[in-house]
């Protein structure tokens, strides 16, 4: 429902104090806790120099032997450009000036300045995992308004999304054609149901098959594309660099298995033997937290409070923490190294308006429309994934059980 001033009335006869209560689950925990470190760099162009391997010119000597021939490593350098999250909220005039203090229940703006953040957090982590977020299970009819997906993780209710055939956009990709969640129904034994609006009688504008597959809102245009943990532990180019050299090439288990304490130590051997260290967490949402603590049930009948408590986390494997976020997959897990793989932020999240940038979420950030009777506030930043080195983390993509 839109704020308009007529809705005043009833939100500050219904609400009697300032607090809105969120239902949604809009968590950002592992950029806002520092899993992933920032670099601040408000550089043009991202660079990253790659080098791998050791000199061939080491060499045990007799007294009087003959000294071998000096070698070098000359690195490769491999660049990457910004990508820009924006958010646009819309703000009645009328509305924001009727409900604009304590005493009327709840400040409009302050409310619609935290969802924008807290949206915009939520989104980036998100694009950081990676962008596609699942596939219907089931055909969907022309003109439907529900779908169902395998995972339901990456849904949230108001979101946008974008439906592809490949790399052939389908819908969602207009602002004509927008699609959002009304609903996310989770189901904990099968498929989960997405209740959406679209522009077709409320629904979709053509049937979707199950090989088509969901994105966040702009994510797959053209210089929009980030990099994502997914690239990172793959296989291929990446920064312009191709993975046939330098041990430029990640870690990817793709096999369909569950999560068990031989394959989490089998890859942490492989993790060591590539980077020279162990990773500093597992990362997974509740369910594979799940998957892997009922192996653990016999040991955890003995013991008392926590687990191998270590900060926050609850579990531990061969002492690496495991760290929680639902902005991961079902099916997916990583073991993420801190040193090798930071956010780049070229621009951190605040408003723009015309002449120069508020200093913070608040009402200095509105723009005055020329068009309708609305204030127009615009947050965005620009980010991008820096990878340093891509030996140091390890992806799963086909948990299950």
């Amino acid at each position: 429902m839109a704020i308009e001033a007529h809705s005043i009335s009833a939100l500050v006869g219904r609400y009697t104090n300032s607090v809105v209560n969120e239902q949604a689950n809009e968590a950002a925990p592992f950029v806002g806790k520092g899993i992933i470190k920032k670099v601040n760099k408000p550089d043009k162009v991202g660079v990253v120099n790659i080098k791998a391997g050791e000199l061939a010119s080491a060499k045990f000597l007799a007294d009087g032997g003959t000294l071998p021939t000096g070698r070098d490593k000359a690195p490769t350098q491999g660049t990457y450009l910004p990508v820009a999250l924006f958010e646009r909220i819309r703000i009645p005039r009328l509305a924001a000036s009727l409900a604009s203090s304590l005493e009327d229940g709840i400040d409009i703006v302050k409310e619609q300045m935290d969802t924008a953040g807290n949206t915009l957090g939520r989104v980036l982590e998100r694009g950081i995992f990676g962008s596609q977020i699942g596939a219907p299970t089931a055909t969907v009819s022309a003109a439907a308004t529900t779908f169902t997906v395998a995972d339901p993780s990456p849904w949230r209710v108001g979101m946008g999304f974008e439906v592809y055939n490949s790399s052939t956009a389908i819908e969602g990709t207009s602002e004509a054609t927008i699609l959002q969640v009304v609903k996310v129904d989770i189901s904990e034994t099968g498929d989960s149901t997405i209740t959406f609006s679209g522009s077709n009688a409320g629904g979709n504008a053509v049937q979707w098959e199950t090989t088509y597959t969901f994105h966040l809102r702009g994510s797959k245009d053209t210089n929009a594309i980030m990099v994502s943990l997914s690239d990172v532990c793959g296989t291929s180019t990446l920064y312009g660099v191709a993975a046939t050299s330098n041990e430029w090439y990640g870690i990817t288990d793709s096999t369909s298995q569950p999560l068990t304490v031989g394959l989490m130590r089998q890859s942490i051997t492989s993790v060591v033997r590539r980077r020279g260290k162990k990773p500093n967490y597992f990362v997974c949402n509740r369910k594979n937290e799940e998957r892997y603590s009922n192996q653990l049930i016999n040991n955890r009948r003995f013991m008392s409070g926590k687990m191998d408590a270590v900060g926050a986390a609850n579990v531990e494997i061969e002492g690496i923490p495991l760290f929680l976020t639902e902005n991961i997959g079902d099916s997916e897990a990583l073991f993420f190294n801190q040193e090798d793989v930071k956010l780049h932020v070229f621009r951190d999240f605040s408003p723009d308006f015309d002449g120069k940038a508020s200093k913070g979420m608040n009402a200095g950030a509105m723009i005055v429309s020329d068009t309708e009777l609305v204030y127009d506030v615009q947050v965005w930043g620009a980010f991008n994934v820096r990878a340093e080195r891509r030996n140091g983390c390890m992806r799963f993509s086909g948990l299950n059980g």
